[in-house]
Protein backbone atom coordinates (compact mmCIF):
# COMPACT_ATOMS: atom_id res chain seq x y z
CA UNK A 1 0.00 0.00 0.00
CA UNK A 2 1.42 3.38 -1.01
CA UNK A 3 1.07 6.13 1.57
CA UNK A 4 0.81 9.83 0.99
CA UNK A 5 3.82 11.85 2.07
CA UNK A 6 3.51 15.37 3.50
CA UNK A 7 6.30 17.88 4.07
CA UNK A 8 5.96 20.24 7.05
CA UNK A 9 8.35 23.14 7.59
CA UNK A 10 8.45 24.20 11.22
CA UNK A 11 7.13 20.79 12.19
CA UNK A 12 8.32 21.13 15.77
CA UNK A 13 6.57 24.47 16.29
CA UNK A 14 3.15 24.98 17.81
CA UNK A 15 1.11 24.95 14.59
CA UNK A 16 3.43 22.63 12.67
CA UNK A 17 3.41 19.96 15.37
CA UNK A 18 -0.41 20.03 15.43
CA UNK A 19 -0.48 19.52 11.67
CA UNK A 20 2.02 16.66 12.00
CA UNK A 21 -0.18 14.93 14.61
CA UNK A 22 -3.28 15.27 12.41
CA UNK A 23 -1.46 13.95 9.34
CA UNK A 24 -0.16 10.95 11.28
CA UNK A 25 -3.66 10.24 12.58
CA UNK A 26 -4.89 10.20 8.97
CA UNK A 27 -2.19 7.71 7.98
CA UNK A 28 0.25 10.02 6.20
CA UNK A 29 4.01 9.70 6.26
CA UNK A 30 5.48 13.04 7.32
CA UNK A 31 8.80 14.72 6.59
CA UNK A 32 9.63 17.59 8.92
CA UNK A 33 12.07 20.42 8.33
CA UNK A 34 13.12 21.86 11.66
CA UNK A 35 16.09 23.75 13.07
CA UNK A 36 15.69 21.80 16.32
CA UNK A 37 16.45 18.14 16.90
CA UNK A 38 12.87 17.40 18.03
CA UNK A 39 12.14 13.69 17.78
CA UNK A 40 8.66 12.29 17.12
CA UNK A 41 7.85 8.88 18.58
CA UNK A 42 6.65 7.56 15.22
CA UNK A 43 8.31 5.53 12.50
CA UNK A 44 6.17 7.51 10.02
CA UNK A 45 8.08 10.75 10.70
CA UNK A 46 11.39 11.69 9.10
CA UNK A 47 13.20 14.67 10.59
CA UNK A 48 15.36 16.81 8.32
CA UNK A 49 17.32 19.07 10.63
CA UNK A 50 17.88 22.18 8.55
CA UNK A 51 16.58 25.67 7.97
CA UNK A 52 14.67 27.22 5.10
CA UNK A 53 17.78 28.62 3.47
CA UNK A 54 19.47 25.27 2.92
CA UNK A 55 18.79 24.11 -0.63
CA UNK A 56 19.96 20.58 0.25
CA UNK A 57 17.62 20.49 3.25
CA UNK A 58 14.69 21.73 1.15
CA UNK A 59 15.39 19.25 -1.65
CA UNK A 60 15.51 16.41 0.84
CA UNK A 61 12.29 17.62 2.47
CA UNK A 62 10.34 17.91 -0.77
CA UNK A 63 11.54 14.75 -2.50
CA UNK A 64 8.50 12.61 -3.44
CA UNK A 65 5.96 14.59 -1.36
CA UNK A 66 2.26 14.89 -2.13
CA UNK A 67 1.46 17.89 0.08
CA UNK A 68 3.44 20.79 1.55
CA UNK A 69 2.63 22.68 4.74
CA UNK A 70 4.82 25.75 5.23
CA UNK A 71 4.64 26.66 8.92
CA UNK A 72 8.22 27.76 9.61
CA UNK A 73 8.83 31.41 10.43
CA UNK A 74 11.11 33.62 12.47
CA UNK A 75 8.98 35.24 15.16
CA UNK A 76 11.46 36.98 17.45
CA UNK A 77 14.74 38.05 15.82
CA UNK A 78 14.02 40.89 13.40
CA UNK A 79 17.42 40.43 11.70
CA UNK A 80 16.43 36.87 10.72
CA UNK A 81 12.86 37.63 9.58
CA UNK A 82 13.60 38.67 6.00
CA UNK A 83 16.02 35.78 5.29
CA UNK A 84 13.72 33.23 6.91
CA UNK A 85 10.18 34.42 6.23
CA UNK A 86 10.72 35.80 2.73
CA UNK A 87 13.89 34.34 1.21
CA UNK A 88 13.28 30.92 2.76
CA UNK A 89 9.74 30.93 1.35
CA UNK A 90 11.09 31.92 -2.07
CA UNK A 91 13.51 28.97 -2.05
CA UNK A 92 10.79 26.60 -0.84
CA UNK A 93 8.47 27.73 -3.64
CA UNK A 94 11.17 27.31 -6.29
CA UNK A 95 11.73 23.70 -5.28
CA UNK A 96 8.01 23.05 -4.66
CA UNK A 97 7.28 23.93 -8.28
CA UNK A 98 9.45 21.00 -9.35
CA UNK A 99 7.64 18.40 -7.21
CA UNK A 100 4.64 16.17 -7.82
CA UNK A 101 2.84 17.74 -4.83
CA UNK A 102 -0.78 18.67 -5.40
CA UNK A 103 -1.28 20.90 -2.33
CA UNK A 104 0.61 23.82 -0.76
CA UNK A 105 -0.49 25.50 2.47
CA UNK A 106 1.18 28.62 3.88
CA UNK A 107 0.60 29.52 7.50
CA UNK A 108 0.69 33.32 7.60
CA UNK A 109 -0.72 35.65 10.26
CA UNK A 110 -3.87 37.71 10.78
CA UNK A 111 -1.44 40.50 11.64
CA UNK A 112 -0.81 41.14 7.94
CA UNK A 113 -4.22 42.83 7.76
CA UNK A 114 -3.47 45.03 10.78
CA UNK A 115 -6.35 47.26 11.83
CA UNK A 116 -9.45 47.57 9.70
CA UNK A 117 -12.82 49.28 9.95
CA UNK A 118 -14.40 46.37 8.10
CA UNK A 119 -16.80 44.25 10.15
CA UNK A 120 -15.82 41.20 8.13
CA UNK A 121 -12.26 40.44 7.02
CA UNK A 122 -11.97 38.51 3.75
CA UNK A 123 -9.31 37.76 1.17
CA UNK A 124 -10.21 41.07 -0.48
CA UNK A 125 -9.55 43.17 2.64
CA UNK A 126 -6.59 45.49 2.15
CA UNK A 127 -3.50 44.50 4.10
CA UNK A 128 -1.48 47.07 6.00
CA UNK A 129 1.20 45.22 7.96
CA UNK A 130 2.93 47.37 10.57
CA UNK A 131 5.91 45.57 12.08
CA UNK A 132 8.75 43.57 10.53
CA UNK A 133 7.14 40.20 11.26
CA UNK A 134 3.83 41.20 9.66
CA UNK A 135 5.57 42.76 6.65
CA UNK A 136 7.69 39.67 6.00
CA UNK A 137 4.70 37.35 6.40
CA UNK A 138 2.71 39.48 3.94
CA UNK A 139 5.60 39.46 1.49
CA UNK A 140 5.72 35.65 1.75
CA UNK A 141 1.97 35.55 1.03
CA UNK A 142 2.53 37.57 -2.14
CA UNK A 143 5.29 35.18 -3.19
CA UNK A 144 2.93 32.22 -2.76
CA UNK A 145 0.07 33.97 -4.59
CA UNK A 146 2.33 34.82 -7.53
CA UNK A 147 4.22 31.53 -7.71
CA UNK A 148 1.75 29.97 -10.16
CA UNK A 149 2.24 26.57 -8.57
CA UNK A 150 0.60 23.72 -10.44
CA UNK A 151 -1.26 22.63 -7.30
CA UNK A 152 -4.01 23.77 -4.96
CA UNK A 153 -2.80 26.60 -2.74
CA UNK A 154 -4.14 27.66 0.63
CA UNK A 155 -3.01 30.62 2.75
CA UNK A 156 -4.20 30.61 6.35
CA UNK A 157 -4.01 33.61 8.68
CA UNK A 158 -4.40 32.43 12.28
CA UNK A 159 -4.92 34.99 15.03
CA UNK A 160 -3.62 34.29 18.56
CA UNK A 161 -2.34 30.73 18.65
CA UNK A 162 -2.50 28.92 21.99
CA UNK A 163 -1.92 25.40 23.24
CA UNK A 164 -1.89 23.52 26.52
CA UNK A 165 1.83 24.22 26.89
CA UNK A 166 1.54 27.86 25.72
CA UNK A 167 -1.86 29.17 26.89
CA UNK A 168 -1.07 32.80 25.99
CA UNK A 169 -4.01 35.13 26.63
CA UNK A 170 -6.00 32.28 28.18
CA UNK A 171 -3.87 32.72 31.30
CA UNK A 172 -4.97 36.32 31.87
CA UNK A 173 -6.91 36.72 35.13
CA UNK A 174 -10.66 37.22 34.85
CA UNK A 175 -11.64 40.56 36.32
Amino acid sequence: MMRNIAAVTGGSGMIGSSIVRMLLKEGWQVKILSRSNHQYPSKNVTLIQSDLNSLNGLKSLLKEVDAIFHCAAELKDEQKMLPTNVEGTRKLLDISAQTKASFFCLISSAGVVSSSDDMTITEKTNCNPKNTYEKTKYESELLVKNANLNMRVCILRPTNVVSVSRPGILMLPII
